[in-house]
């Protein structure tokens, strides 16, 4: 299953993980301008989605078999994810937290977080200093609706080209990348470990030495606290 547009990360028989760009849509939006994945590969079996200005990793069943019990191990909340994220907002020191949130819709396709009965938002995140801002990894257990975006914007770290929380950050793109997908094939029955490389386009901002030793570190602390 090939497209001269899109970066495949893996394939066999029953499943497809790509690398989705920057302003490609998961599903039909209603505006015929606007480019999906469903249009690049008809034959697919949608298990989640991205954002449309988000790029990284994205998984999809070749048949309803295989798309279901992916869909089920994301219901399940058993696929583990990591987003790598940019903020120009600086912090003195590094820090990690737990962000535990419940998040509500709120106008204009937005998402807000409230005090009152919501869908629970949980990301474990690790904020690192860097020159021009915060490089932000993030691990959601949950999957809502732009819950990394709200959740940043909230917690004090807008994410740079959010156009739709952060408008007051401008940049060519929004700076957020999925670069991590763990998953149980579905029919294989082990762990698919799925990595799309940072975008080049985030070493602007971002030095290879200083993400590449950050995101070793995250790992080991993510090791540690499932351990």
């Amino acid at each position: 299953m090939k497209n001269s547009t899109i970066k495949i990360l893996y394939e066999d028989q029953d499943i497809l993980a790509l690398s989705k760009p920057v302003d490609i849509h998961c599903r039909s939006t209603g505006n015929s301008d606007n480019t999906t994945i469903i249009q690049l590969f008809p034959q697919l079996k949608m298990a989640h989605r991205l954002d449309s200005k988000t790029s990284g990793v994205l998984i999809a069943g070749k048949n309803s078999r295989a798309a279901a019990l992916l869909i089920e191990q994301f219901r399940k909340r058993e696929i583990q994810k990591i987003y790598i994220a940019f903020s120009p907002q600086k912090i003195p020191s590094q820090t990690e937290n737990l962000w535990k949130d419940k998040l509500v819709k709120a106008r204009k396709g937005r998402m807000k977080i409230t005090n009152n009965e919501g869908l629970k938002a949980i990301t474990f995140v690790s904020m690192i200093p860097i020159k021009n801002g915060t490089l932000l990894f993030l691990k959601p257990s949950t999957g809502r609706t732009h819950q990394l975006r709200v959740q940043s914007l909230y917690h004090g770290f807008p994410i740079l080209g959010d156009t739709l929380y952060a408008k007051q950050f401008p940049h060519s793109r929004m700076m957020l990348h999925a670069y991590y997908l763990s998953f149980f094939h579905p029919f294989k029955l082990k762990r698919m470990e799925i990595f799309d490389p940072l975008p080049e386009d985030f070493f602007q901002l971002i030095s290879k030495p200083v993400f590449e030793q950050s995101l070793s570190a995250f790992k080991k602390r993510i090791k540690e606290l499932h351990s």
